[in-house]
C-alpha cells in the first residue's frame, strides 16, 4: 500500500489518528513529569526532550503543511532507547506509547522529505 500525500491529507489523518488529541495528552503527560521531577535533569530528560522535539516538530508539519526533513529524523529513531527507559516504568510507559503511536502514525502517513 502506498502511503497517503501527507499535504493533500492533512483532514483525514486529524480525523483517522486522533493525532491532536495525542500531541495534547503527551504534552500534558510531559509536563505532569516535569513538574514531579522539580523541572530538574533525570536520567530520562534526553529521552523526554526528544519526544517533545519529535512532538514538535509533528504539529508544526500538520499546522504548516510542511513534511519532516532528513536531518529531523533523528528525533523519531528513539524509539528503541526509549522503550528502554521511559518505556520500562510503570509511572511513565505512557509517554512512551503515545510516542510510539505518534512514530506509527509519520511512518503510515510518510511525513518525510525524500
Amino acid at each position: 500500500m502506498q502511503p497517503l500525500n501527507l499535504l493533500n491529507n492533512l483532514k483525514l489523518i486529524k480525523k483517522m489518528e486522533n493525532i491532536e488529541e495525542i500531541i495534547f495528552t503527551i504534552r500534558k503527560r510531559i509536563y505532569t513529569f516535569r513538574i514531579e521531577n522539580n523541572f530538574e535533569s533525570t536520567a530520562f530528560i534526553f529521552d523526554i526532550n526528544a519526544i517533545e522535539i519529535a512532538v514538535s516538530l509533528i504539529e508544526l508539519g500538520l499546522k504548516n503543511e510542511r513534511k519532516i526533513k532528513k536531518e529531523e529524523k533523528v528525533w523519531f529513531e528513539r524509539e528503541r532507547f526509549i522503550e528502554d527507559s521511559i518505556g520500562s516504568t510503570k509511572k511513565w510507559k505512557d509517554i512512551f506509547l503515545l510516542y510510539s503511536d505518534l512514530i506509527r502514525i509519520v511512518k503510515k502517513y510518510d511525513f518525510w522529505i525524500n
